[in-house]
């Protein structure tokens, strides 16, 4: 899992930004100041750190310069000073990205991913699984595609946990129904497919998150992520 820092003294700004990326599968910790922020950089490692320019106690230009000569790490400035300037500065300083605010949350969430894949791949290092793959927390009971909790009913969930530990693998509509359903009445193809359908709805079309196939004539399988993904379990 990826960790992030953001730094910012704005509490509002803080936690919607954090519940975003907690949502895209990141750890994150934040600091409401530079002197958090130090000492966290001083204990911790992160694979990207989001920066606020204005900060109660330090300047994060100076923040930024100082953290780039002892580490690597992605740095992306967020701030309110949207000056050609301010931005000049902010990439001279040391950081790698400076978006100004307002701005969307998918575009913080993709430039942070990709700030982070570049370092991976500069450093040889195999990359994990982009934001858009699918967790499956079954300790949670939680199904997350492309960073947001899908809801499942109880027999979704149970077709889909059986389909995913076993990927590739066909299942009968008679041994799913049989797993899932303790009491197989009233119960056949015909309820399985509906539940297969809406499963399917649920998931999107992703390739990052895989697929539920009809084997036409057998059953149904999980075919896993082919492109850039895997599952979590």
């Amino acid at each position: 899992m990826y960790k992030l820092l953001l730094i910012d003294d704005n509490e509002d700004i803080q936690n919607v930004n954090r519940e975003y990326l907690v949502e895209k599968g990141y750890a994150v910790d934040a600091a409401f100041t530079g002197a958090e922020a130090v000492t966290l950089l001083n204990t911790r490692t992160y694979d990207c750190i989001l920066l606020d320019v204005l900060l109660p106690d330090f300047n994060g230009f100076a923040i930024c310069e100082a953290a780039r000569r002892k580490i690597k790490t992605p740095i992306i400035f967020l701030s309110c000073m949207d000056g050609e300037d301010d931005r000049i500065r902010g990439l001279l300083s040391g950081g790698d990205d400076y978006i100004c605010k307002p701005y969307s949350l998918k575009e913080l969430g993709a430039r942070v991913y990709a700030q982070i894949r570049r370092t991976r791949m500069e450093e040889g290092e195999e990359d994990e699984a982009p934001p858009t793959a699918i967790l499956f927390d079954k300790a949670l009971r939680t199904v997350n595609v492309g960073g947001t909790n899908i809801i499942l009913t109880g027999r979704e969930y149970k077709v889909l946990t059986l389909l995913m530990e076993q990927p590739g693998k066909v299942f009968s509509a008679d041994e799913i129904i049989r797993e899932v359903w303790a009491d197989k009445a009233g119960v056949d193809a015909a309820n399985l497919r509906i539940h297969i359908q809406r499963i399917r709805a649920k998931m999107g079309s992703d390739p990052a998150v895989g697929c539920i196939e009809n084997d036409f004539g057998n059953g149904y399988r999980y075919l896993a992520p082919q492109i850039g993904g895997s599952e979590s379990w």
